[in-house]
């Protein structure tokens, strides 16, 4: 089976975030791909699975441990359907990851290793990576000279950073009154509007325009009002904020003083600390080293906006490195991944093992 063959495969399962049951199907199918060459364990965090795979019976120790996402956003049942055009393989996850994880499945199943490696595959990612990665890592006590995850890093760029992400919930109140009379009321909406709006004025952002680099605020869900006719009382609000070069503390800070002035309360859903390469870690030089020789240039180094699991392993003292194939229109209409940068990518990889 070809690594474009192995990715077509795995899009044809429909593992949404929290699409358990079809989860689980994909993880059968990858051991039965992989046979009794691997060991393989799954385990289960807040009913979200995870697959391990291993070289060796010490399914804790390792020379290099690969990380991946097995699930997707979701789409349209058409796009789990792959399509191959010429160097373009198209379908949901392509990119994002099934395209990677198909290139290390495919790397495993056909060489063998004089070193220990490990390859842990989550089904979370796309939901924060709590009950996956974060969890796996808190309950087991893993080590490994060089965690590996192809999650970020455009057509094989290195990523040296990512923003901290901090995803908050507020909830806004006001005071109920008839519609045709909204002076005798205050708008629980335009309240929680206000909060948003205050917090970019805050950190300077105009909410129109595109993340800057240090800070970009998200005003993702809001849900209110069930009357036409009624001024709503409160209003449920959700924010996305990514941010580099910021305390988490400074930033609730100021939105706990916003919050007050306008009778509302927050909490936080998801809290990511900020990702940063370990660029002096020997294994890290290595991996560099290897991916400027099978590409025959100068490693490029980009600080993304995005966030992925790769900080979980960074916070738990592992040092990891981040890069990716050739492939774009992730999450949107028309996700493709470049089908020779797959095979590019399964070189690098091998020529760090060596």
């Amino acid at each position: 089976m070809t690594i474009e063959e192995l990715t077509a495969k795995l899009i044809g399962y429909k593992t949404i975030s929290g699409n358990h049951a079809e989860v689980l199907k994909g993880y059968k199918f990858i051991r039965k791909y992989l046979g009794k060459k691997y060991y393989t364990k799954i385990f289960e965090y807040n009913k979200f699975l995870s697959l391990l795979i291993s070289n060796s019976s010490n399914t804790s120790d390792f020379d290099v441990l690969f990380n991946g996402h097995f699930d997707v956003v979701s789409d349209k049942d058409e796009n789990f359907v792959a399509r191959i055009d010429g160097d373009k393989l198209y379908g949901r996850g392509s990119i994002d990851m099934k395209g990677q994880l198909a290139t290390i499945l495919h790397m495993l199943a056909n060489n063998d290793f004089d070193k220990k490696v490990g390859f842990l595959i989550t089904s979370d990612e796309e939901i924060g990576g709590h009950n996956g990665t974060e969890l796996f890592l808190k309950n087991n006590h893993i080590s490994s000279k060089l965690v590996i995850v192809p999650d970020a890093g455009e057509n094989f760029t290195f990523v040296d950073s990512e923003k901290a992400l901090l995803q908050i919930d507020i909830v806004a109140n006001g005071v109920s009154a008839h519609a045709s009379r909204p002076q005798d009321g205050h708008n629980a909406i335009l309240n929680a509007i206000d909060i948003y709006t205050q917090l970019c004025t805050k950190y300077d952002l105009d909410p129109n325009a595109a993340a800057n680099d240090k800070i970009s605020i998200n005003l993702s869900i809001i849900n209110s009002g069930d009357l036409y006719n009624k001024v709503p009382d409160q209003c449920a609000m959700s924010l996305d904020i990514r941010y580099r070069g910021y305390k988490q503390k400074a930033i609730e800070k100021e939105l706990q003083q916003i919050c007050k002035s306008h009778n509302a309360i927050y909490s936080i859903h998801q809290y990511a600390e900020e990702f940063r390469c370990n660029l002096k870690s020997p294994e890290v030089a290595k991996f560099s080293k290897a991916a400027s020789k099978v590409l025959q240039r100068e490693i490029s180094h980009i600080d993304e906006d995005g966030a992925s699991d790769i900080h979980y392993f960074s916070n738990a003292n592992l040092p990891a490195v981040s890069i990716n194939p050739e492939g774009y229109n992730l999450h949107g209409d028309g996700e493709y991944v470049v089908i020779s940068s797959l095979y590019t990518l399964q070189k690098i990889f091998l020529e760090y093992l060596k």
